[in-house]
């Protein structure tokens, strides 16, 4: 009959404090054709408490911007409205209203809020995040905000691989698979 043998855990903890202050990440990258690739990022190793307010701090900015355009938009007078002096305004004789312009409209809408306004904002905010807990990377191109973005914007899909894989290591002490 064998004998079961136990396993020795390899480092054991003596003491709290004792967790390495980086770590090397590996974040999976699927090309347009398929093919897998990895870039390795160096990171802090923040606690659970800390990253979770980093992610409360971005949904909370995120979310004040919102309320901001909002009442920006509220408190925008018509184009064709006209401030009234004492409680009787005296009326001009009524012209015709102008035609509202319903295509520049939209298309400043679109400038403002379309779908590459909101790509633009979302690197920004993703990168924005990343910034507190990347340092380095294993890429040729300087580690920075801009070349950040460069990756996202060539290789869809980064950013929220980064933050899935920094979250299953902060979260569960997970790294790679």
């Amino acid at each position: 009959m064998a004998e079961k043998v136990k396993s020795i855990p390899a480092v054991v903890i003596k003491r709290l404090g004792s967790q390495a202050p980086k770590f090397t990440l590996a974040v999976p990258i699927t090309l347009l054709d398929g093919t897998l690739a990895q870039v390795n990022l160096s990171c802090k190793a923040l606690r659970k408490t800390e990253w979770a307010k980093l992610r409360d701090d971005v949904y909370r900015n995120s979310l004040q911007t919102a309320q901001a355009a909002l009442e920006t938009q509220k408190e925008e007078p018509a184009a064709d409205a006209k401030p009234t002096k004492g409680k009787k305004a005296e009326q001009a004789p009524a012209a015709e209203p102008a035609e509202p312009n319903f295509i520049q409209e939209a298309m400043d809408r679109i400038a403002e809020r379309g779908m590459e306004a909101g790509v633009r904002d979302g690197l920004k905010n993703d990168t924005a995040l990343i910034m507190q807990f990347a340092e380095g990377w294993d890429l040729e191109d300087e580690f920075n905000e801009a070349n950040l973005q460069a990756l996202e914007d060539e290789f869809g899909g980064t950013m929220i691989a980064t933050l899935q894989a920094y979250d299953r290591a902060i979260y569960q002490g997970r790294l790679g698979n």
